[in-house]
């Protein structure tokens, strides 16, 4: 399956130092397959907890897409901060996503990786959620949904035509793990309890509200959806009705 390549953003490379304003989204684009200098680059930034995850992976290109990853966050906040990489500090919730802690608190961030590709998304203030997937022509995608999506979701997914079904699974799939990571709250929300705005991967925003949504979880939101790559879907969710202006990065050492 192939995404039509003008319907793709560009993406830029961004300076060493950026600012980000309130009603602005930067989406960073980070491939992960990198040549030795920047793995170790990668590595050289990471906390002892973050090199111990990196070490516990059996194949090493499992650990070098981890490395990359967390050491390329580490590069992209530190520009925003004005800090050293290594002098980003995180906290984890309860159902360990990460924040940042100190003077750039105020600075939310979510990391999503599949195949050889991580999208990094990243806010002031509003809580945010990222999910990338490779789109693959092998995966049981309605057997899959009718085990998590909702049912007004299945329905709308039995509706596409067959040659585009697997496109549309994968649109509605990276909508509800963003909402879900944009919670915070990790699969204690079902996945099959909440609908997702359901249609074209290339839709702008989408503003959504859900009005069975938990305390802790987000009501209101505004759901961005792009493919970054051919045969790569993004969703990006963040909490609050107001659009954002979109800026496209492309991460470099």
């Amino acid at each position: 399956m192939h995404t039509d390549k003008s319907a793709l953003p560009l993406w830029a490379r961004a300076p060493s130092s950026l600012s980000l304003e309130p009603g602005e989204l930067d989406l960073w684009r980070i491939g992960l397959l990198q040549p030795d200098w920047i793995k170790d680059r990668c590595r050289q930034v990471l906390a002892d907890d973050e090199a111990g995850r990196a070490a516990r992976f059996r194949f090493p290109a499992d650990q070098d897409r981890f490395l990359i990853t967390h050491g390329a966050i580490r590069h992209i906040l530190a520009g925003y901060l004005t800090v050293s990489p290594e002098a980003v500090r995180f906290e984890y919730g309860n159902y360990g996503k990460p924040e940042i802690v100190g003077d750039g608190s105020n600075l939310r961030f979510n990391l999503s990786h599949s195949a050889d590709l991580a999208i990094a998304a990243i806010v002031r203030e509003s809580r945010i959620g990222v999910d990338v997937e490779r789109v693959r022509t092998d995966a049981s995608c309605m057997e899959i949904a009718e085990q998590y999506f909702s049912a007004g979701e299945i329905a709308q997914l039995k509706s596409v035509s067959s040659d585009q079904q697997t496109e549309a699974f994968f649109d509605c799939w990276t909508r509800k793990e963003a909402y879900v990571k944009a919670c915070g709250a990790g699969l204690s929300v079902p996945l099959n309890s909440f609908e997702m705005p359901f249609g074209s991967a290339q839709e702008a925003a989408a503003l959504f509200t859900l009005p069975t949504a938990k305390s802790n979880d987000i009501r209101f939101g505004t759901m961005y959806a792009l493919s970054p790559l051919p045969d790569y879907k993004v969703a990006t969710v963040v909490e609050g009705r107001e659009g954002h202006k979109i800026r496209y990065w492309d991460w470099a050492l």
